[in-house]
């Protein structure tokens, strides 16, 4: 029995998450995952994405290249990470102009510090295969980044593991961070009749958003609902994150942890087995949630989530059309931004998306109306969560023109034909 009752027990963290106690305990999370958890995919021997960054190790030193993986087998590591300023954090970049030296050779030193430590802890787990995106995809090529964006649900989703540099800001932040000593366990001095037994004593980690500086990124919400695993580098300690749920070295994971508890609040989102309206729903879940994230161009708000939109087709019995859903359109259309007060919302001058799409504004904080309605008729009657009758409007036409090869991704244009009653109605401003 613990003479402090109200202390709540917990265990020592690493303190250095480049350490070799880092990395075992992040090699046992893996196995643990790998060989205990059904729900978890294993992405043993998987096909592998186009291209993929080979890792040697040649003495001490890393040998990288670029290598052409299409049709292979195998397992890989994905990284999550927030790029930054590219040119003031000297992001390298797979271009038109150097694709084939760096089918080659990728030098060490022109890599980001975030880079090189995801190298050297996939090759610490014993991998030797890694997918960055500003390297694997060929940045100044929008046929190759059509192509591989449309890819990206099952790049994520086959992945063995994502390395996630969840407390940097930019490429340059790296991974690897050492803890506070007020967050490290020190003895606590005992006099000389107590027991044998040590007890150690650390303040809690904060657990707060700030912590999480990835999390606030728009295109990071899909990569984190796909990847089977996730481990998390944080500004205290490790987090392993799978569909079991949530692990961190101090223990208290289940603790005040907002940003990462989206994972498992949307992880249904792609559970097999479920009723369709249950899909509807958390696809409007997962829609709010990542308008609450930041993007560097608009123009990525509906790519940013075609990969989770090409894993829940399956399970849809309609089209997708920009954002929406053809099996649940109209409640899908009555979207609005809670607390805008501008009158248009802002949008861009080049967004091509419909204005009836939640993707065609740049504003946060999206809500819906009527999210629990559904038909009861075949006449277009519908009944809402609180019981009352509507007719709802009448779909003839919808349709989408996608920019490129990807239906999930870019709209060109898009237009729908309804018909719907009219009511007479005055609308007055009040001051």
């Amino acid at each position: 029995r613990s003479p402090w009752p109200n202390l709540i027990p917990a265990t020592s963290i690493s303190g250095e998450t480049s350490s070799p106690l880092a990395i075992r305990r992040a090699r046992t999370w893996l196995d643990t995952c790998q060989q205990k958890h059904a729900i978890c995919a294993a992405n043993d021997n998987v096909e592998l994405p186009s291209r993929l960054i080979k890792i040697h190790c040649v003495g001490n030193r890393f040998r990288l290249h670029l290598g052409k993986t299409l049709d292979q087998m195998g397992r890989y590591v994905c990284l999550s990470h927030c790029w930054g300023d590219q040119h003031a954090n000297r992001i390298i970049t797979t271009t038109i102009a150097n694709y084939d030296d760096h089918l080659e050779d990728i030098p060490w030193d022109s890599l980001s510090n975030t880079f090189q430590d995801a190298i050297t802890i996939t090759w610490k787990l014993g991998l030797n295969f890694v997918w960055i995106d500003s390297l694997c995809i060929i940045q100044d090529s929008n046929a190759d980044w059509q192509f591989e964006a449309s890819k990206m649900a099952s790049i994520y989703a086959k992945s063995y593991l994502t390395i996630a540099a969840s407390k940097s800001r930019s490429s340059q932040d790296g991974c690897f961070t050492s803890a506070n000593t007020l967050h490290l366990a020190h003895p606590i001095p005992r006099s000389n009749h107590s027991s044998a037994s040590e007890i150690y004593a650390r303040r809690a980690l904060p657990h707060g958003e700030d912590e999480w500086p990835l999390l606030t990124r728009g295109w990071v919400l899909q990569e984190r609902l796909l990847s089977p695993r996730m481990l998390h580098f944080g500004a205290q300690e490790l987090v392993w994150e799978c569909a079991a749920g949530i692990t961190c070295e101090c223990s208290q994971s289940g603790n005040s942890r907002s940003s990462l508890r989206s994972k498992s609040h949307h992880d249904g989102v792609l559970a097999q087995g479920d009723k369709p309206v249950d899909f509807r729903n958390r696809w409007r879940d997962v829609v709010g949630e990542f308008c609450k994230l930041d993007l560097t161009f608009s123009k990525d708000r509906l790519p940013a989530l075609g990969g989770l939109a090409t894993q829940m087709k399956r399970y849809r019995s309609g089209r997708y059309l920009a954002g929406l859903w053809e099996d649940s359109l109209i409640v899908d259309m009555l979207w609005f931004f809670q607390g805008e007060d501008q009158n248009p919302l802002p949008r861009d001058e080049d967004c091509h998306t419909p204005s009836w799409s939640w993707a065609s504004v740049n504003s946060k904080g999206v809500t819906y109306h009527m999210t629990g309605a559904q038909p009861i008729a075949p006449d277009n009657t519908w009944v809402c969560k609180d019981n009352i009758i509507n007719t709802f409007p009448t779909i003839h036409e919808a349709n989408c023109t996608p920019l490129g090869p990807d239906e999930m991704g870019e709209i060109k244009e898009g237009q729908i034909t309804l018909s719907a009653p009219l009511i007479l109605a005055q609308l007055r401003h009040l001051p």
